[in-house]
């Protein structure tokens, strides 16, 4: 199904950030694939705005699940058309807090 842009932030956007900010993680865990479907729908600065905080957030969520998720689909989020600094800058910051998370044990399950 196709959703024009037009319906995103007034229908979408609040429905995406409130998901994302839910308490349990298999609530957030969805979070991660609608950041992926979000980024190819928006401008690169809608992108950075409303998807990157979030994206952030997952890949240094207290679930595992949830980090697995941001980790699993990082490829998907470098496909998004951000300038190549920013895009540089996103998939370190994701890589190092994804790696450090992991180097503390807390790749495990929870």
């Amino acid at each position: 199904m196709q959703v024009e842009t037009q319906f995103i932030f007034p229908d979408i956007i609040p429905l995406f950030q409130k998901i994302a900010a839910d308490e349990q993680d298999s609530v957030r865990l969805q979070a991660v694939e609608v950041c992926v479907a979000l980024g190819k729908k928006l401008t690169p600065e809608q992108t950075l705005e409303h998807v990157v905080p979030v994206i952030r957030a997952t890949s240094s969520d207290k679930a595992w699940r949830v980090r697995y998720m941001a980790a699993f689909r990082f490829t998907a989020v470098r496909s998004f058309s951000l300038s190549l600094s920013l895009s540089r800058s996103l998939s370190l910051s994701l890589s190092l807090s994804l790696v450090s998370r992991s180097r503390l044990g807390l790749f495990v399950r929870d």
